[in-house]
């Protein structure tokens, strides 16, 4: 499913590398779904997997050139006649 993106939010791919970071290192995240969610340590490690292999999928794609984090649908449909490029983005934390 996100292997064939080309283009991508960069608050969103934020969001995707803190959440990656945060269940690898069983952080704040991790630690509250283990103590909140409901959901098995088997569970959880699945989700934390899980991620971790989106995040590597779509920093692959981002230092190839084949994903630009560029996508603003907000800025885009709000501003329509004055669209300038958006700064680059770091494909890396």
């Amino acid at each position: 499913m996100l292997s064939g993106l080309r283009h991508y939010n960069p608050h969103l791919y934020k969001k995707l590398v803190h959440l990656a970071m945060d269940l690898q290192s069983k952080g704040e995240i991790y630690q509250w779904f283990v103590k909140s969610s409901g959901l098995s340590e088997r569970e959880i490690d699945a989700i934390a997997e899980k991620t971790q292999m989106a995040f590597e999928l779509l920093v692959a794609d981002c230092e190839s050139g084949n994903l630009k984090l560029d996508l603003d649908p907000r800025r885009f449909l709000n501003n329509m006649q004055d669209l300038k490029p958006m700064k680059e983005h770091a494909c890396r934390p």
